[in-house]
């Protein structure tokens, strides 16, 4: 008996030396082992799908510390709410939708939808209480609603992230629109909304339509091009806000074709959506972020805004840059990964069944990948032979993927329909836990 419970004891002193064993660094550490690297990691693999070339930018944020904060919307006063409502309304009738002037110009507002809900449910809100996002028209995006997105058909069509791209150089036809100026016009709208706020949001994903860049296009369209931010990401702190693990894709698998199939997905993520709902009421059902700009005169911005509720830990500690890429590493070379366009440190929003109007940011790690399923293989290949990449923008892939990566063990998050303990509040290890 006494030999047996020394095995025991000796088996649970490994097992607890294995988990202080995991190397802990601050995320200035974090961004110190990224620029030793160059801020960039290239490496070549071979994969059960051929050989895999990453060469992508690690983005850590330049801060000292990683707080775990509480976030809620931010949503613009009641005063300017009923500004903008004394003006004409326009769409639907259950449309927060108003033409009015502000500041001296005539601009189209979209601030959400009453009584709507993402799951379904009637949620009873009217008026400033059914705001859900910032919307803004400017020009003849308000003036032609309906002829305004043809010119959002422009072509050639080209996606970049924004390392690609010099931010100040034109790069769309005939139109001298920069991406910084596109982004300052965005700002000079949110400062507009929100003047006792100093919010920041930078692009991620850039569709240049009506691209100058493809030297071999035959396009004979004559539009003018235009530039449209697809998505961008609110810094908090220096940090990005990336979205919420809810909203994140991290599983580019198949559509079931089987409609019982679909029908049991859908249930699945119906019994979890008690585990979004504040995630959603922070950023709503979309990315967030979204503006298409033709020039200084003519664009639009939308916007879902955050605003830091409590800060629940001052700093967390982090694994290791090693610990997360070697993990992703054992994905690339099982064959799951097939592509890798960046990985990134910043914010997942989690919450829980009691939090309908908040949600906790933790932080996480984004790896933008095309991911292949035991699913999707099949079908990838045929796809690939009979139609290369390349011919549409970059991210419109079946298999693109946002996988999260824990930013405590450096493990891979991957799920597709997702459980209870893929949507609650994590448990996380604090400074105090390590010391």
């Amino acid at each position: 008996m006494k030999r047996k419970f020394a095995l025991i004891l000796s088996v649970l002193l490994l097992v607890c030396s294995a988990a202080s064993a995991q190397e802990y660094v601050s995320v200035a550490e974090l961004y110190e082992q990224a620029q030793a690297m160059g801020g960039w990691w290239k490496e070549t693999f071979d994969t059960p799908n051929g050989e895999v070339v990453v060469d992508v930018p690690i983005i850590v944020p330049d801060v000292e510390k990683m707080p775990v904060i509480t976030v809620e919307k931010a949503k613009i006063s009641e005063e300017l709410f009923n500004q903008i409502a004394s003006g004409e309304k326009f769409g639907s009738k259950s449309d927060v939708s108003y033409e009015t002037e502000l500041n001296g110009e005539l601009l189209g507002f979209y601030l959400g939808r009453e009584n709507d809900d993402p799951f379904g449910e009637e949620t009873g809100d009217m008026g400033y209480d059914a705001f859900e996002s910032l919307y803004i028209e400017h020009g003849k995006f308000r003036s032609n609603r309906l002829d305004s997105w043809k010119w959002m058909e422009a072509t050639p069509r080209e996606g970049y992230f924004p390392w690609e791209l010099d931010p100040d150089a034109v790069n769309v036809r005939k139109n001298d629109i920069t991406v910084n100026k596109a982004m300052q016009l965005w700002h000079e709208d949110l400062t507009l909304c929100y003047p006792d706020d100093e919010f920041t949001i930078r692009p991620t994903k850039i569709d240049l339509r009506g691209s100058t860049l493809n030297e071999s296009g035959k396009s004979k369209d004559k539009r003018d091009g235009i530039i449209v931010i697809e998505e961008a990401e609110q810094l908090i702190g220096g940090i990005p806000l990336m979205g919420s693990i809810s909203m994140t894709n991290s599983i580019a698998g198949r559509t079931p074709k089987n409609a019982k199939e679909r029908m049991e997905n859908d249930q699945k993520y119906s019994d979890m959506h008690p585990y979004r709902k504040g995630s959603h009421s922070v950023l709503g059902i979309s990315d967030g972020f979204y503006g298409a700009f033709m020039n200084e005169e003519t664009y639009l911005t939308s916007s879902e805004l955050a605003r830091v509720r409590t800060t629940e830990y001052e700093d967390i500690p982090m694994a290791s840059l090693d610990s997360v890429l070697e993990n992703v590493q054992e994905k690339i070379e099982s064959g799951n990964i097939i592509g890798v366009d960046s990985i990134k440190l910043g914010y997942l929003l989690y919450s829980n069944p009691d939090m309908t109007d908040y949600a906790w940011a933790i932080p996480r790690w984004v790896v933008e990948a095309r991911y292949m399923t035991d699913e999707n293989r099949d079908e990838y290949m045929i796809k690939m032979m009979l139609e290369p990449e390349g011919t549409l923008v970059k991210w419109e892939n079946h298999y693109q993927a946002k996988v999260p990566v824990d930013a405590q063990t450096g493990e891979l998050i991957v799920f597709s329909t997702g459980s209870e303990e893929t949507f609650r509040v994590p448990d996380l290890v604090t400074w105090d836990d390590v010391k």
